[in-house]
């Protein structure tokens, strides 16, 4: 592992964990304001997380499911044989929620916008492609840079 590749990595994790708190601590206000004080988001399930899916996206632009929250990936890590395959699934799924936060909110309006968009040169309010993860020639089975990381390059 190259210099880069550790920087990305190191700063890649460190900007999970800090949208991962930001968003729990950001719901967790808002619930226990709303009259339930010993609200958790890390704590539901993601079933019981989905309904609140929309509203979050709209505020944050991003979602985590309370099971891919930093504290929570933590805490399972030691037993996961396929962490880093987790960590890029993770990844793909907030890019995922990221990437699609415009499709969000007033959906006749953007129906509407997306069709009376040019094909040609609609990159303006169409989603980007995925990211691809590249694979770590050395270790076919380790992320070497995640979409996510490039947000910091």
């Amino acid at each position: 592992m190259d210099g880069w590749d550790f920087k990305t990595y190191v700063l890649g994790m460190l900007f999970y964990r800090f949208i991962s708190e930001n968003l729990t601590s950001n719901l967790n206000e808002q619930e226990r304001k709303a009259g339930t004080p010993d609200f958790d988001y890390a704590r539901l399930s993601d079933a019981d997380a989905e309904f609140g899916r929309a509203e979050t996206v709209k505020e944050k632009g991003f979602y985590i499911l309370p099971s891919e929250l930093f504290a929570n990936v933590r805490a399972r890590a030691r037993h996961d044989a396929n962490l880093n395959e987790t960590l890029s699934r993770i990844f793909a799924d907030i890019e995922g929620s990221a990437s699609h936060s415009f499709l969000i909110g007033n959906a006749p309006q953007k129906d509407a916008l997306l069709r009376s968009a040019p094909v040609a040169s609609s990159s303006a309010v169409n989603p980007a492609p995925p990211i691809q993860v590249q694979q770590d020639i050395r270790n076919p089975t380790s992320p070497r840079k995640c979409g996510l990381f490039l947000l910091l390059a």
